[in-house]
């Protein structure tokens, strides 16, 4: 016999702040790309040039992809309301968001 029998135990909706590591990742990424691109003012083989443009581009296309992970991860976490709150009180009319 449990103490509190009338309680439901459901699992909750949750959202769980985006991981800082994933922007970090983007940003790496895109300056890696960008540097990797750079090569094309320099005065080396013209098939080298084009390597590193071809290696910088996709650097910057995997650096983008994480950005917009992040965005998306910290966009439902700000949206995110629990079922608990969604009621919206007098007193939320007032506060300053």
């Amino acid at each position: 016999m449990a103490f509190f029998s009338g309680i439901s135990t459901q699992k909750r909706d949750s959202a769980s702040e985006a991981d800082g590591g994933e922007l970090f990742k983007g940003a790496a990424f895109i300056a890696a790309g960008v540097l990797a691109a750079s090569f094309m003012t320099m005065e080396i083989a013209s098939v080298v040039k084009l390597g590193l443009l071809a290696a910088g581009v996709v650097l910057c296309a995997v650096g983008v992809k994480w950005i917009l992970k992040y965005r998306k991860d910290n966009k439902a976490f700000e949206d995110f309301v629990p079922e608990w709150d969604k009621g919206r009180g007098m007193y939320d009319r007032f506060a300053v968001v």
